[in-house]
């Protein structure tokens, strides 16, 4: 998954410097990605990536600007598409669920409780790629 992720921060960067070189904000500039010829998989690791982005706190779908908040299109398509590549499945949750994202902590630990820095309380349900900062 890194090379895309690595890939697409090469992209991000050279828009920026491209942006700046025109007295442009990078926040102006939508960046799409089509493929017809690749396979499903090399989708599902970018749409991954964007997802891990959003899990860690490091990109956000909507962000406040100068003239109210803009939308990262390509992190609110990379959601959009996340449902169409995944199915729906039992979650264990107190009330149950059945839904396509897991839940934020599936597969965690006591250490990795311990590295997010947040607690949740019996009941509480956070979908994966949902960020929690430290200390909440």
């Amino acid at each position: 998954m890194s090379s895309v992720l690595e890939n697409l921060e090469s992209v991000r960067e050279k828009i920026a410097a491209a942006a700046d070189r025109v007295g442009r904000s990078s926040s102006e500039i939508e960046l799409v990605a089509v493929s017809k010829t690749h396979p499903t998989e090399i989708i599902r690791e970018a749409v991954e990536a964007a997802l891990d982005m959003l899990d860690r706190g490091e990109a956000r779908v909507a962000e406040p600007g100068a003239d109210g908040w803009v939308v990262n299109q390509w992190l609110k398509q990379a959601v959009l598409l996340s449902f169409r590549l995944t199915d729906s499945a039992p979650m264990d949750t107190a009330a149950g669920a059945f839904d396509k994202v897991p839940l934020k902590w599936t597969g965690w630990g006591e250490n990795r409780w311990k590295e997010a820095g947040f607690r949740a309380v019996p009941g509480a349900v956070v979908r994966r790629s949902a960020f929690i900062a430290p200390n909440v």
